[in-house]
């Protein structure tokens, strides 16, 4: 079955504040204080007709009001069961410049013209 067992989220992440701890041999005991991260899209809940083992993720084109473009990309693998599938995400700006997807759009198949789109609350 495609999509079966596959969860992708994509998050926000930063290191801004977070203690370095590559030189540290072990964490045990330490106080440090983490990298952070903000959930950003969750795949489940972006009302995708199936959700496949994406492989690829590159920026897309930046929009004429400014938002971002990111862009997903699963293959077939040859297979019957598996889809190629092109998921374009549109992240913009909250007032706290914090990214936040506004809408995903799901492309099956190559050529299908058959495009869908959501919202994502920020």
């Amino acid at each position: 079955m495609a999509g079966a067992g596959f969860e992708i989220r994509v998050n926000d992440t930063t290191t801004h504040g977070a203690f370095e701890v590559r030189d540290m041999d072990s964490l045990a005991g330490q106080k440090v204080v983490p990298m952070r991260k903000k959930l950003v899209a969750d795949f489940h809940d972006l009302g995708l007709s199936t959700v496949d083992n994406t492989e690829g993720m590159t920026w897309g084109p930046t929009l004429p009001g400014g938002e971002r473009t990111l862009l997903l990309a699963s293959d077939d693998n040859f297979a019957q069961e598996e889809v190629t599938q092109i998921v374009a995400l549109v992240l913009r700006r909250t007032p706290r410049a914090t990214p936040a997807c506004a809408r995903a759009q799901d492309n099956r198949g190559a050529g299908t013209g058959a495009p869908g789109s959501t919202a994502v609350p920020p």
